[in-house]
C-alpha cells in the first residue's frame, strides 16, 4: 500500500476510506529511520511508519489498530 494509516478504535475520524482491517501488531522493525510494523488480522499487513509517527500513535507490539486505506493506494504482492 502506498499510503497506510493506523489508528486505534476510539480515536476514528470521519473519512470518506472505506477499507478498513483490525489486527493486532504483531511486529515492529526498526529500518533505517523508520519502523516496518507488520499487523496480523483476517489479512497480514505491513506498513513503513517513521518513529515519530510510532510514537505519537503509542504503537506496541500487542495493540490492536485499524488498518485504514483507500482502494486506488492497495498493491497485491504474491509471495513466492
Amino acid at each position: 500500500m502506498d499510503v497506510l494509516t493506523l489508528e486505534a478504535p476510539a480515536g476514528q475520524q470521519v473519512s470518506s476510506t472505506n477499507n478498513r482491517v483490525g489486527g493486532r501488531i504483531a511486529q515492529m522493525v526498526p529500518q533505517g529511520p523508520l519502523l516496518r510494523v507488520m499487523v496480523e488480522g483476517p489479512v497480514t499487513l505491513v506498513a513503513l511508519v517513521t518513529r515519530m509517527s510510532a510514537r505519537e500513535m503509542a504503537l506496541e507490539q500487542g495493540k490492536f489498530v485499524t488498518a485504514v486505506c483507500k482502494a486506488t493506494s492497495v498493491h497485491l504482492i504474491p509471495r513466492e
